[in-house]
């Protein structure tokens, strides 16, 4: 397979890599949050086109689920348990891995759950 060559430009948007933690409740339980871990530059594509995304069954209503594929400098940080936040957008990676084997950068399959607005 070609190296796919990435320019420097090509990676112009910021994500923040988040990290799930789990908080005693003091009642035997825990909370859950999302803990930022660190800011990177990413390179951000659309798999599909937004008529062709996918339909998450959830309750009785179809969401909309977008796919992207993200790229970062490598970062062995970055394993599929965690999530990126860009801007106002979660992504949760599906894969996450060296791209073409080489620890120079990371690539990244992503799903983003689109929310309706209450």
């Amino acid at each position: 397979m070609a190296e796919r060559w990435v320019h420097f430009r090509q990676f112009r948007h910021r994500v923040t890599i988040q990290q799930q933690v789990r908080t005693p409740d003091g009642q035997g339980g825990y909370t859950e949050q999302w803990v930022d871990l660190k800011t990177v530059w990413a390179h951000i594509e659309p798999v599909v086109e937004i008529s062709q995304a996918r339909e998450e069954i959830t309750g009785q209503q179809p969401v909309p689920m977008l796919s992207y594929k993200v790229r970062i400098r490598y970062d062995a940080a970055m394993t599929p348990d965690k999530r990126l936040k860009w801007r106002t957008r979660i992504l949760e990676p599906r894969a996450v891995m060296p791209e073409n084997g080489v620890e120079r950068y990371m690539l990244m399959f992503c799903d983003e759950t689109v929310r309706a607005h209450a």
